[in-house]
């Protein structure tokens, strides 16, 4: 019994090697594509005459619907 373990353990200890091997590679490759790409950018308004950025204005989709149309109304 015992010497079959140890035939199943060196017969499996490749295929383990090579399965991690594979793993940690895809990972180093995902994580180099990671680092190529351009860091998100912050979405700011600037003004047209001062190069100060003006504060951007968030709000709910409804508020800011009803400004639009009272505005032009």
């Amino acid at each position: 019994m015992r010497s079959r373990n140890r035939i199943i353990t060196i017969l499996l200890l490749p295929i383990i090697v090579f399965v991690f091997i594979i793993g940690w590679a895809l990972y180093w490759v995902g994580k180099q594509q990671d680092s190529n790409r351009e860091p998100p950018r912050a979405n700011t308004a600037k003004d047209a005459g001062t190069g100060e950025q003006a504060p951007v204005e968030i709000g709910v989709i409804e508020e800011l619907m009803e400004k639009q149309l009272t505005a032009e109304q």
